[in-house]
């Protein structure tokens, strides 16, 4: 028959018509049954059919292809996991003695259909003696050929193949296995993925699908046959095992089959908006609350490759053992041994002395249900757990002791935060993952590992005598509380007396914890919105702290929960904000304030400002204070006012109308010091440059002078500056001081577009008026999802209600930004409750829901 007649056409149409409307019934089969696996199996086969029918209609003119040719499926569609739209690999192997020029027209008439069906076809063509040259040479070929499956072709010559495979594998199976390991964690180290996070790879990262190839990998090596059984050669997967790993394949087919659907292509990334589609069709139990579906999905998730990870972690080097004949005088592995009271005890103790073998390892993971609960409850557990939570080292060995489930064994409350995720993007670790984070920054910050700087005062604090237990406690049970609803600090503090005492330990240490856990985010809370130039507000704080050794703790427990959030989180710009809001607690924790007066405290300031500067004059700066309000010299440090004096006002009549300069600081931070004449909307022209320069606002603090001057100090940072070069920083500086320039002159212009928030995860307008913190402000807090143009409309909206605003703080986390505005009426006083703020909070409320239209 003519290759090139229509009647071949005709089948060819034909071919692809029955393959399109058999995918069209996969498609609907798994959005019914929501099965991974079986859907992987019909396309598998289904493209297996397709491949059978163009090779029947080829046969015909080459009798050869009957005994002297074959096609192999191998990779994910030999093992018969082809998800809807991902990549399919063929092996097509003959005998060197056929022409050169038949072949490639056999290999194209099969390989052209497949291509014009739109799927994307990796395939080798090789000749006998080539395939096994490949194979000595090359153990990613090795590798393909595990999974190497017969589609059309020669049996016998599949079997002959498949014979002298298993003998080259057999030869080099202990290095082969090697190989893959070794191979597996390159990959994890190279992809820098961890498997927790909360937009994961479910085909790289650890605990994905290429874990459990490592494992199916591993066995069949060991097994050296293509019936590749579960269970080979006295390493069994015993039915837990097995149970584990289909679980866990059926689990992960089933979103890549959703994810491959639902973006029409091949996708491999859980993304957050995935997320919501895949767990409102999985979830049997539909839940109305925001993001609860999706929370309750990504907990399953990340406790199926938990799973996957330890199992591939665990059978992987035990298969490797066996190959090795490690465990060849060992007692066999069985039930009977988790019954003995001492087996846990024992193998917390070696986790200690860093003597854990990897079959210990699995049979806790495979048994951990069995051992009797009071085993975790007993003096020796509870001893050998301290040691591991309180040691410098043993990093590892806690993350360890939950991978295995023996921490929420011992700590049954830790259960419900196990593989718990918090669907935003400032949370990118699940609950559990985070607090081990935590605890192994806070054992590096006392063994003098961490080697950012800006972890050196850390260190010193923690060099400092007080006692170190309820710090550690807290900081592993400071977010215990989140799986149980509610405030989490105060359930938390609740749960963790109870989890103290029975820990043995002293009541003034469960107390202490306590304390830690219901108060372990107002240092941040102060850090990062209050004033902390003004001294009502350090007596606030110091008023619950109340002692150094509270104090100390409450730092270092800050440090370790912000750095452990996320990497980048933790930076120069908040390490400076909470030293600064430490060392002015312990001043006045050691020796509060002595200064009873407004003006008493002003003198003494005046006194060191005259102290820090070589060229202002006691009679210089009586002058200058002439048109000062209290304010200016109450709410900054001496040394600001010593350089703003020195750089502005040391001439009265040389005084400009507009002047500014620009400071950089520590992780490239600009202080920009603006000094002019007050006038309308002058505040908006300035952020509306910082704007247009994607300069983010940290905090901006503004003092009205007598004479109808103002200045305006800002700490800013450009977009990503972590990136930029020095030549890029100064050219970005000298683009803003062309700017301000502008605005001396009243000629700059920039119009602050609306920018309608794009792809957020959730819808967030909270706004909280703090009149407490102050004696002297009323804190206006806005917490909203981020955008260029958010600070000058909140501004705007402050401005025109005629508030005085003093100082503002700004930080973003995540898709949020934080807002704290200190402000007062146009009179001077902190605002009261009552109508005018109401109405002033439904303003904020409608103008930020009005740009958020797009969210989720």
């Amino acid at each position: 028959m003519d290759l090139d007649s229509k009647e071949i056409f005709k089948k060819l149409d034909l071919i692809k018509k029955i393959f399109l409307k058999e995918q069209n019934k996969i498609q609907k089969f798994f959005f019914y049954s929501l099965s991974g696996v079986e859907t992987c199996k019909k396309n598998s086969k289904l493209i297996d059919q397709v491949i059978k029918d163009l090779f029947n209609l080829i046969k015909v003119q080459y009798t050869f292809l009957s005994n002297e040719f074959l096609i192999c499926a191998v990779g994910g569609y030999g093992r018969k996991q082809l998800a809807p739209y991902s990549d399919i690999d063929i092996l097509i192997i003959h005998q060197e003695k056929k022409k050169q020029d038949e072949i490639e027209k056999i290999v194209k008439f099969i390989l052209y259909p497949i291509w014009d069906l739109g799927f994307k076809i990796g395939h080798a063509v090789r000749t006998y003696k080539q395939t096994f040259d490949f194979l000595k040479k090359d153990h990613m070929t090795k590798t393909s050929m595990l999974d190497s499956r017969l589609i059309v072709g020669s049996k016998s010559f599949y079997k002959k193949i498949m014979k002298n495979f298993e003998q080259e594998v057999f030869k080099t199976r202990k290095s082969f296995l090697s190989k893959k390991i070794l191979e597996r964690k390159e990959k994890i180290i190279d992809i820098n993925f961890d498997y927790f996070k909360n937009e994961p790879n479910i085909k790289e990262s650890e605990g994905s699908l290429r874990d459990i190839n490592l494992i199916f990998w591993g066995l069949k090596i060991l097994g050296i046959s293509k019936k590749f059984e579960l269970s080979h050669r006295g390493i069994l997967l015993s039915s837990n095992e097995k149970k584990k790993i289909q679980s866990s394949l059926e689990f992960l087919l089933t979103i890549r089959c959703f994810l491959h659907y639902k973006s029409k292509r091949q996708n491999d990334k859980l993304s957050f908006d995935y997320q919501k589609i895949i767990a409102s069709k999985l979830n049997k139990k539909k839940i109305k609350k925001d993001n609860t579906n999706v929370e309750i999905f990504m907990k399953n998730y990340f406790m199926q490759i938990r799973n996957t990870k330890n199992l591939a972690n665990i059978l992987s080097e035990s298969l490797l053992e066996k190959l090795k004949k490690e465990e060849k005088n060992k007692k066999k592995l069985g039930r009977s041994i988790f019954f003995k009271n001492e087996f846990l005890e024992d193998f917390l103790e070696n986790l200690n002395k860093n003597k854990i073998m990897v079959s210990e390892e699995r049979i806790i993971l495979d048994n951990i249900n069995k051992i009797p609960k009071a085993n975790f409850f007993s003096k020796a557990t509870i001893e050998s757990f301290k040691k591991i939570l309180f040691s410098g080292n043993k990093k590892e060995s806690l993350i360890k002791l939950n991978d295995l489930g023996i921490l929420p064994k011992i700590v049954p409350e830790f259960k419900n935060i196990v593989s718990l995720t918090q669907f935003d993007r400032y949370h990118l670790l699940t609950v559990d993952q985070h607090t081990l984070r935590a605890i192994n920054i806070l054992k590096d910050i006392k063994t003098n590992k961490v080697a950012k700087k800006y972890y050196e005062f850390s260190k010193n604090i923690f060099k400092k005598e007080f006692d170190k237990k309820p710090l550690f406690y807290a900081t592993l049970l400071h977010d215990i509380g989140k799986g149980y609803g509610g405030d989490h600090n105060l359930k938390g503090a609740n749960m963790a007396k109870k989890i103290i005492l029975r820990f043995n330990e002293k009541n003034e240490i469960a107390e202490e914890t306590s304390w830690l856990i219901e108060n372990h985010l107002i240092f941040s809370e102060f850090a990062f919105k209050k004033d902390l130039e003004d001294d009502s507000i350090i007596k606030k704080l110091c008023s619950k702290v109340t002692s150094l050794k509270r104090l100390r703790s409450l730092f270092l427990l800050t440090v370790s929960d912000i750095s452990a959030v996320d990497h980048g989180l933790w930076n120069q710009w908040k390490a400076s904000l909470l030293q600064e809001l430490y060392l002015k607690c312990e001043k006045e924790i050691q020796k509060p304030d002595k200064f009873f007066g407004i003006n008493s405290k002003i003198e003494e300031t005046k006194s060191q400002v005259l102290s820090f500067s070589k060229r202002l004059t006691k009679k210089s700066l009586e002058s200058f204070s002439k048109i000062t309000y209290p304010n200016y010299w109450l709410l900054q440090s001496p040394s600001t006012i010593s350089f703003q004096i020195e750089n502005f006002f040391t001439d009265q009549k040389k005084l400009k109308k507009f002047d500014f300069c620009i400071k950089i600081q520590p992780q490239k931070i600009l202080e920009i010091i603006v000094v002019t004449d007050d006038r309308p909307r002058l505040l908006l022209d300035l952020i509306s440059i910082f704007v247009s320069e994607r300069i983010s606002v940290l905090e901006a603090r503004i003092f009205t002078l007598d004479d109808n001057s103002v200045i305006d100090t800002f700490k800013v940072s450009f977009n990503k500056r972590e990136l930029l070069s020095d030549f890029e920083i100064n050219e970005k500086i000298f683009k803003l001081e062309q700017k301000l320039k502008l605005c001396k002159k009243g000629e700059f212009i920039h119009e602050c577009k609306n920018d309608v928030v794009p792809n957020v995860l959730k819808k967030k307008v909270e706004i909280n008026i703090d009149n407490y913190s102050s004696s002297t402000y009323t804190v206006f807090e806005v917490t909203t999802n981020d955008r260029p143009r958010l600070l000058y409309d909140l501004l705007t909206i402050l401005i025109e209600n005629n508030l005085v605003i003093s100082m503002a703080k700004i930080s973003t986390n995540g898709d949020f930004a934080q807002d704290s505005f200190h402000i007062r009426n146009k009179f001077g006083f902190k605002l009261k409750d009552g109508k005018f703020l109401d109405e002033l909070e439904k303003k904020i409320k409608l103008l930020l829901s009005n740009q958020l239209e797009n969210a989720f």
